[in-house]
């Protein structure tokens, strides 16, 4: 994907409604560090997917993901009324797997050789959260903080 998709893709999120594209950005420097979403929102079944990336590699491994996605999956279930959200992830992205599994998300199924990548078959992990399990753990984190 080019610089160019990327900009019309971004542009184009103002004209969907069942998803909220936010930038991480570094409190102190005021620092673009990544981007997260909620995706697929069904506002009848009160369920939705998540997504996120750090794209500066300087930032990684610094618990900013973890922060952000709790901070929107207090987002999404104050203040959307979802009950339950899932994240899709490649076996392969061990990182994905690692900030879901700390964020509090469970490993709901695992879909065998879902996605053809780099030569190979692999698995797609899909996890998910529901509201009340993250009212638990957002606590913890949040007596962290202080």
């Amino acid at each position: 994907m080019t610089w160019e998709d990327e900009a019309r893709w971004v542009q184009g999120l103002d004209n969907e409604d069942d998803q909220i594209v936010l930038t991480i950005v570094l409190k102190e420097k005021d620092r673009p560090i990544g981007a997260l979403g909620i995706h697929s929102i069904d506002h009848v079944s009160h369920v939705a997917m998540t997504g996120i990336t750090i794209g500066e590699k300087d930032c990684w491994s610094k618990g900013y993901a973890v922060e952000a996605e709790l901070l929107l999956l207090g987002y999404a279930f104050d203040t959307l009324n979802l009950r339950k959200i899932y994240a899709h992830v490649l076996s392969t992205n061990r990182r994905s797997d690692h900030l879901f599994r700390r964020s509090g998300y469970d490993l709901e199924a695992t879909l065998h050789k879902r996605h053809f990548c780099r030569g190979r078959y692999v698995d797609e992990l899909v996890f998910s959260i529901e509201g009340v399990k993250w009212r638990k753990i957002f606590a913890k984190f949040s007596s962290k903080e202080t």
